[in-house]
């Protein structure tokens, strides 16, 4: 096994420093010209927003990846239970993410010319971030293993995000809302501002269902970019997030520039792909931690995971939740909710939802890696209406919430950040 975790003190050193770093390009376009350009010859699709980029890049990669019969890149973050999640690939007919896992040799290798570039600096010079550094290994893996096309993923924001020195064939951006205010802006307009940066002269914009306020700012910049813009409209009705994220990635899939050429040395035409492959793909494509059922350690209670971690995404989810049968929910106390946000969301918003569908609510820390403060989550939640007739409890640990929600005897859900499922997801049994 590779061991991803030499990167992360370069997060701890921009830590230990006491500022917030200045987001600049100049020192992921300086590793890159340091590394040979690993970049350059593959063609990228490039996804932004704040909730759905990651199974909407799972979806499109998987798509492009049955179409072409070839592996398709991956980068995307955080993981959940591996570092490779964040840098792996979609095979065709793949059923499961480890599949798309490289070997470990390749990571390894690159890994370790990154551990000598970074021995070589001098003792006074900035050290790149961890973001960079993984954002420069996803590259550097994608050429050893000669790979064509990938979907990348933004991490934060989109302008000065250490993934905008792409240039992409195609955008995607995934709903926008209110997150991250402390270095994206304190309004909608700013924060869809800086994801709408990934926007390119001349490249085609695909969005997905937005605000007002935030749909204007990307009509706005495609207009003076010169980009075509098509937006997907969720009339459906549907309660299912997923599905909307994969009429996303359809869409992606099938307005990629030259997508249609393939078709005459043999492809099919991508409606045609589309009509006979797309249901299949769907059902087969998920991620850990996206509306994924696992069970209780000692009691085999259901929990449901979900990654949803703004305001939004915590009502689909909760709504989804009401509508799956196999819960056989009967209002609000049916199940209980073990929750974690981190301090850069919108807390509040979040907890009056949470609320809004649960009486019993375990608050948990989020691990070392983002940590957060559960009494600070529960002190919230018990001024908001709602609260007194709430049961709240606050854990210790991960591992003391699940054994809170053993004594509880129903099904359950968790949910709030990705840093919280991959503290659970060890803990938890595969639902069989």
């Amino acid at each position: 096994m590779v061991d991803f975790r030499y990167l992360e003190q370069f997060t701890n050193f921009e830590t230990r420093r006491g500022h917030i770093r200045d987001f600049k390009l100049e020192t992921m376009e300086k590793l890159l010209d340091d590394f040979g350009k690993p970049h350059e010859g593959m063609k990228f699709i490039h996804i932004a927003g704040s909730k759905g980029k990651g199974s909407t890049s799972a979806y499109t990669a998987a798509l492009l990846s049955d179409y072409l019969n070839e592996r398709v890149g991956i980068y995307g973050s955080p993981h959940v239970y591996d570092y490779r999640e964040r840098i792996r690939s979609a095979v065709p007919g793949m059923t499961d993410i480890r599949q798309g896992f490289f070997r470990d040799e390749i990571y390894g290798r690159n890994l370790n010319r990154i551990k000598k570039y970074i021995d070589g600096l001098p003792g006074d010079a900035e050290h790149p971030s961890t973001f960079e550094l993984l954002t420069l290994l996803s590259f550097l893996v994608f050429q050893e293993a000669g790979l064509r096309h990938a979907v990348i993923e933004v991490g934060m924001g989109g302008r000065l995000d250490s993934t905008n020195v792409i240039q992409p064939v195609i955008c995607g951006i995934t709903p926008i809302e209110m997150e991250h205010a402390k270095y994206l802006g304190d309004t909608l307009e700013k924060i869809a501002g800086e994801k709408a940066g990934i926007i390119k002269p001349g490249i085609p914009v695909i969005s997905g269902r937005q605000k007002p306020g935030a749909g204007e700012v990307i009509r706005r910049r495609a207009a003076e970019r010169g980009s075509p813009l098509f937006t997907i409209q969720d009339d459906s009705g549907s309660v299912d997030y997923l599905k909307e994220n994969f009429r996303l990635a359809t869409k992606l899939f099938i307005e990629i520039p030259g997508i249609r050429d393939h078709n005459l040395t043999g492809y099919p035409e991508p409606e045609d792909f589309l009509m006979h492959s797309a249901s299949g793909i769907f059902s087969r494509t998920r991620l850990p931690g996206r509306y994924e059922a696992r069970n209780l350690p000692g009691c085999g209670s259901p929990v449901i995971l979900d990654a949803a971690h703004t305001p939004d995404s915590l009502e689909r989810f909760f709504t989804a939740l009401q509508a799956d049968p196999e819960l056989k929910t009967d209002g609000q106390t049916a199940g209980y909710c073990i929750f974690a946000a981190l301090e850069d969301k919108d807390r509040r918003k979040m907890l009056e939802i949470v609320l809004k569908y649960f009486s019993r609510i375990i608050f948990c820390g989020t691990g070392s890696f983002k940590p957060s403060d559960p009494r600070e989550l529960a002190a919230i939640a018990e001024r908001l209406p709602g609260a007194e007739k709430a049961e709240i409890r606050v854990a210790e640990s991960p591992s003391h919430a699940l054994r809170m929600a053993c004594s509880m005897n129903s099904w359950g859900a968790a949910c709030g950040s990705f840093y919280l499922l991959g503290e659970l997801y060890p803990e938890l049994v595969p639902e069989k």
